[in-house]
């Protein structure tokens, strides 16, 4: 997933962010505006974590979202391809008839 796809699910996002970081107020979420590349660095500044720290929350939390959004077009694909056989199963079905 990448900055951009972050910025248009961002009211979603930052309902995640706000989960694992509890003390993000929506100030904080509203100065990132869907740029998670600032995440780190906000991560750095309200939790006072060292930077090593900050960027592997940050890449643990992006993962997760990879992770969730992998499986979730997975899931789309599968949807998609029984809708095609479907609609192929009914269009041969069709045809047989015609045929006959």
């Amino acid at each position: 997933m990448n900055s951009s796809t972050f910025q248009g699910n961002w009211s979603e996002l930052k309902g995640k962010i706000k989960t694992q970081w509890a003390k993000f107020n929506d100030d904080d979420l509203e100065t990132l505006k869907g740029n998670l590349d600032q995440l780190s660095g906000k991560i750095q500044k309200v939790y006072g974590y060292g930077k090593e720290q900050a960027e592997r929350e940050y890449n643990e939390f992006k993962q997760k979202l990879n992770v969730k959004t992998n499986d979730a077009t997975h899931a789309g694909i599968v949807k998609a391809n029984d809708a095609v056989t479907a609609s192929n199963d009914k269009v041969d079905s069709i045809g047989r008839k015609l045929k006959s």
